[in-house]
């Protein structure tokens, strides 16, 4: 008994669907907001965007598409392991949220590695922490 394990029209259309709504909203905010003025505008909004956008913003950028994905084998063949640790790392962006937050936001920083190299005074540290963190990430 074989299975046919190829695109259907259906999948072809949700592909489209998600491409097309891409494409618009990079076109909106292309024609709507057209000149930038400086680096803040173009990297971080403007500094005017709110909480939700922001958050899976976040969200995108901490959890790899392989992760979201292997999330579900990972509980089928290890069982409530894997949620347990998502809800230590929820506890860890709580905590965050209320003591790394308020020291960033007053500087208008937007890593950590700005932090430590206006904290440090050296580049040098701070190209250190870039160089960790992309073995780290390896």
């Amino acid at each position: 008994m074989t299975t046919d394990v190829s695109f259907h029209v259906v999948d072809y259309v949700v592909i489209a669907i998600i491409l097309i709504i891409s494409l618009a909203i990079g076109v909106l905010f292309a024609v709507k907001d057209f000149r930038l003025v400086s680096r803040d505008e173009y990297l971080l909004g403007g500094r005017r965007m709110f909480m939700i956008p922001v958050a899976l913003s976040m969200f995108a950028t901490f959890t790899s598409g392989i992760a979201f994905i292997g999330f579900v084998t990972d509980v089928y063949m290890y069982g409530v392991v894997a949620p347990l640790m998502c809800l230590g790392m929820s506890v860890t962006y709580f905590i965050a949220a209320f003591t790394i937050v308020p020291l960033f936001y007053p500087l208008h920083l937007t890593s950590i590695y700005e932090y430590l190299q206006m904290r440090f005074d050296s580049t040098v540290v701070q190209k250190l922490a870039v160089l960790i963190g992309m073995f780290q990430t390896l």
